[in-house]
C-alpha cells in the first residue's frame, strides 16, 4: 500500500506539472508562430506552412507597387485619362481604423480586395492619421476635375489639376511606405511574430533593460548581503538580534504601503524614471530575504574554521572571503536563483517608478503590449513576447537544476 501511494503521488505530481507548466508554455509557443486569424479560427491547429503565410503579404506588396508604378507624376490633360487614374486609386483604397490608447495612436490599415490587413504603429507612418484613406478623397477630387474639364471650365479645371499633382506625389510616397512594410512582413515568414515583438513592440529593448537591472542588482546585492549575513551569524554583539529582526520585518512589510512615499522620495532625488534608481530600490527590497537565507547557511558552518584560519594568520576579512564564502556556495546559488527570478518578473515597483517606454522592464513592456494588443488585434506577437519573457528563466533553471537540487539538500544531513 505504501508503494502504491508513493507511485500515485509521483504520477499526480507529474500530471499537475504538465497541466500547470508544460501545457500553457507549449500552447503559447505553438500560437507564437501563427497569425491572429489562425489563432482566432483554431488555437489548437498547427501553424501554416511558410509559403502559405508569405503569399498574402507578398500579393499585397506587389499590388501596391504595381499601383504606384501606374500612377503618373502629373495629371493628364484628358478627362478620360483622369477617370482611369481615379478608378486605379479606388482599387487601392485603404480603409483605416484608428484607435487611441493612452498618448499613442494605433492604426490598422485594412486594404480592400486581395490585400490583407497591415497592422502598424502610427509613428511608423508619415503624417499618420491624416493621409490614411486619402486615396478615396483624391479619387473623388480627380473625378470632379474631370467633370469640370468636360463642362468647359478650363481655368477651374487647371487649378484643380495643379493641386491634384501634389496629392498624387504624396499618395505615391504613402503607398511606397506601405508596400515596403508589407514586403518586409512577408520576408519575416513564420518567425514574423518574434521579429515584431522584439522590434516593433520594443520587447527587445525591455529585455536588455531587465537584463541590465537584474545583473547590476545581483552584482551589488550578493556581496553586501553575504557580508551582513556572515556578521550577524558569527559575531554576536549588542543589538545583533535586533538588526536581524529588522531584516525579518523587511520581508513582512508590504510593498504597497511604501509605494507613494517611495515614489515621492525617488522623484525628489531625481531617481524616478531611471534604471539606476530602480536598481537601488530592487537592492533595498531584495536585501531582507537574501540576508535571511544566507544567515541560515553561515550559521551551519562550524566556528572552528574561523578559529583555525585565524591561527594561520588570516584576518577577519580574509577568513570570510577565502574560507567561509566558498563554503556557503549552496546558499549563494539558492538566493541568486530566487532573486533573479523575482527581479526578472517584478512588476509593481517598475510600474510606479518607470514611465518612459524606452526604460520599461519586461513585465511592464508585456503589460503594455497586452493592452495594445486589444486594439491592434496582434495576438501572435503577444504570444511571442510571452515566450521571450519565459524562455530565459527556463534556460537558467535547466542549466542549474543540479545545483538547485544540491543547494536544497545542503544542511539536510548533519555531521
Amino acid at each position: 500500500m505504501k508503494n502504491f501511494f508513493s507511485w500515485a503521488s509521483k504520477y499526480v505530481f507529474l500530471w499537475i506539472f504538465i497541466a500547470v507548466v508544460i501545457f500553457p508554455i507549449g500552447w503559447m509557443t505553438l500560437n507564437s508562430f501563427k497569425t491572429t486569424r489562425e489563432i482566432q479560427a483554431n488555437p489548437w491547429s498547427l501553424p501554416q506552412e511558410l509559403a502559405a503565410r508569405k503569399a498574402p503579404l507578398k500579393t499585397a506588396s506587389t499590388q501596391l507597387f504595381d499601383g504606384i508604378e501606374a500612377l503618373p507624376d502629373t495629371m493628364p490633360q484628358s478627362a478620360a485619362e483622369m477617370r482611369e487614374i481615379a478608378a486605379l486609386l479606388r482599387s487601392l483604397t485603404l480603409e483605416p481604423v484608428i484607435e487611441r490608447h493612452g498618448d499613442q495612436d494605433f492604426t490598422i490599415l485594412e486594404a480592400g480586395g486581395a490585400i490583407p490587413t497591415i497592422k502598424l504603429y502610427a509613428p511608423e507612418l508619415r503624417d499618420a492619421g491624416t493621409y490614411v484613406g486619402r486615396s478615396d478623397r483624391v479619387a473623388l477630387n480627380i473625378e470632379n476635375a474631370a467633370d469640370t474639364l468636360e463642362s468647359g471650365d478650363l481655368q477651374r479645371a487647371n487649378s484643380l489639376r495643379g493641386r491634384l499633382d501634389d496629392d498624387i506625389v504624396d499618395l505615391k510616397e504613402d503607398f511606397n511606405e506601405l508596400a515596403g512594410l508589407a514586403s518586409g512582413k512577408a520576408k519575416q515568414g513564420i518567425f514574423g511574430n518574434y521579429a515584431e515583438a522584439w522590434t516593433t513592440t520594443k520587447i527587445g529593448k525591455a529585455f536588455f533593460n531587465s537584463l541590465f537591472v537584474s545583473a547590476l542588482t545581483m552584482i551589488i546585492l550578493i556581496p553586501v548581503a553575504a557580508m551582513a549575513a556572515y556578521v550577524l551569524s558569527k559575531y554576536k554583539f549588542r543589538g545583533s538580534n535586533s538588526i536581524f529582526m529588522l531584516f525579518l520585518g523587511g520581508m513582512m512589510f508590504p510593498q504597497f504601503l511604501v509605494i507613494v512615499p517611495l515614489f515621492l522620495q525617488m522623484a525628489k532625488l531625481g531617481l524616478d524614471d531611471n534604471l539606476w534608481g530602480l536598481t537601488i530600490v530592487y537592492i533595498a527590497f531584495s536585501l531582507p530575504f537574501t540576508v535571511f537565507v544566507l544567515t541560515g547557511f553561515f550559521h551551519q558552518l562550524p566556528d572552528e574554521l574561523i578559529e583555525a584560519s585565524m591561527l594561520d594568520g588570516c584576518s577577519h576579512g580574509r577568513a570570510f572571503w577565502k574560507i567561509m564564502l566558498p563554503l556557503a556556495k549552496p546558499g549563494l546559488v539558492v538566493v541568486t536563483i530566487f532573486d533573479v527570478i523575482g527581479l526578472w518578473n517584478e512588476y509593481n515597483l517598475a510600474l510606479v517608478l518607470i514611465r518612459s517606454g524606452e526604460k520599461y522592464t519586461l513585465p511592464k513592456a508585456l503589460d503594455s503590449l497586452q493592452m495594445t494588443a486589444q486594439y491592434l488585434g496582434d495576438t501572435g506577437a503577444l504570444m511571442a513576447a510571452m515566450v521571450i519573457v519565459i524562455l530565459p528563466v527556463l534556460i537558467v533553471y535547466w542549466l542549474l537544476k543540479e545545483k538547485i537540487h544540491e543547494a536544497m539538500l545542503a544542511g539536510a544531513v548533519k555531521g
